[in-house]
């Protein structure tokens, strides 16, 4: 079950502000940057989560190749689509 402290409390929303899985750069523990991990990501966090109302936003849509060249390609590659706009191959959950 899900706690919401303080928001709880004061009768605010809470909302996770950033969820999303790299597609590419190092392996850092047990995280490993992929689009099946993507895809895992998808499966279960998103349909859980709406499925019990949590709000969250989803960072982020495309990636950026800028983020990658100035900070390394786990930054710049938390898109569900390619710079170019195509989508990674996923398959975007129907929950």
């Amino acid at each position: 079950m899900l706690h919401h402290g303080l928001a709880e409390i004061a009768n605010k929303d809470s909302i996770i502000s950033e969820v999303g899985w790299p597609t590419d750069g190092d392996i850092h523990g047990f995280a490993a940057p992929s689009v099946q991990n993507l895809q895992t990501l998808l499966d279960t966090f998103v349909c859980l989560a709406n499925s019990k109302g949590i709000k969250y936003y989803y960072l982020e849509v495309f990636d950026v190749p800028w983020k990658a060249a100035a900070l390394g390609p786990v930054e710049g590659s938390w898109g569900l689509f390619h710079p170019d706009r195509s989508m990674k191959s996923i398959v975007l959950p129907d929950c």
